[in-house]
């Protein structure tokens, strides 16, 4: 049962890739990097962005349901991707609206935000963990409403600190912006789906390839994946603090110089403790 949801996760995976840190996201590459140049943008940018987002996650929802049913889903697994395709939506509009907050600078909140929506779903859960509420009632079903109503208060709470935040809220709409914006990002948006394809593609084949225990093999290849994730997020999140610090410092024509060398090294230095940590524990990980 445990790897059958793990298969079922990783097949969600290709389809409804999750947003990465700021860096593959070419919007919010952009409003990142605008804002911390140009703070007062953030009056202008919000209902701009808005809007495209909303357009885009409509053409977001309708290719990922049709992938979903070319490749044969069942009523089960069409039912949940309804549910983690809203997740991946409120999941990318929370990484916008913490992308205007870091790039104002305020990066204490930034990481506040970037655990709150893991804090309000432990807290769901661990009271089923701690016998409060039977772990019987814990299914794959209720555990994806409560990833949604993470989600969903913490873009709300996301959203009320950046309005905050605003000297004024314009509701103008710059259709000329939005061409501009779109024209400039488009390619860095196929490279993160082509790149989404190239990453996680290998499970549904897997699966597909193996007729008989397809499904055991592939959640064992989805739990080992996982590692990987772990290890890449020393990566990204090193990359989502140095793009609004260098954006601004270059904007004052500071040298980042010095900064760029102190990160380069202790990022080395993470990559060289846990490439042999991983390497070496692969037995052990095999054996249990």
């Amino acid at each position: 049962m445990i790897l059958n949801t793990l298969l079922l996760r990783m097949l969600f995976r290709v389809f409804v890739p999750e947003p990465q840190p700021l860096q593959t996201d070419p919007i919010n590459n952009f409003n990142n990097i605008r804002i911390a140049r140009e703070p007062h943008l953030l009056n202008k940018y919000l209902s701009n962005i808005l809007v495209l987002k909303a357009a885009l996650a409509g053409v977001y929802a309708i290719i990922t349901f049709g992938i979903g049913w070319r490749v044969a889903f069942n009523n089960y697994q069409m039912f949940l991707l309804k549910f983690m395709v809203v997740n991946q939506i409120l999941r990318s509009l929370v990484l916008y609206l913490r992308s205007n907050i870091s790039g104002l600078h305020d990066f204490r909140l930034d990481a506040v935000l970037s655990v709150t929506d893991r804090l309000i779903l432990i807290l769901m859960i661990g009271s089923m963990l701690l016998g409060i509420v039977p772990v019987e009632y814990l299914t794959i079903e209720r555990f994806v409403y409560a990833h949604t109503i993470a989600l969903l208060l913490t873009a709300l709470i996301s959203f009320l600190l950046v309005v905050r935040k605003m000297d004024e809220i314009d509701l103008s709409i710059d259709k000329e912006f939005l061409k501009t914006l779109l024209r400039r990002s488009y390619p860095f948006a196929l490279l993160g789906i082509l790149m989404a394809l190239y990453n996680r593609i290998d499970s549904v084949m897997i699966e597909r390839l193996l007729p008989e225990n397809g499904s055991t093999e592939a959640g064992i290849y989805a739990a080992a994946y996982r590692l990987l994730d772990a290890v890449n997020m020393f990566g990204f999140l090193f990359a989502s603090l140095l793009l609004p610090i260098f954006a601004r410092m270059l904007q004052k024509r500071e040298k980042i110089v010095d900064l760029l060398e102190t990160s380069y090294r202790f990022v080395f230095v993470l990559a060289g403790y846990t490439l042999p940590r991983q390497a070496t524990g692969a037995p052990s990980l095999r054996s249990s």
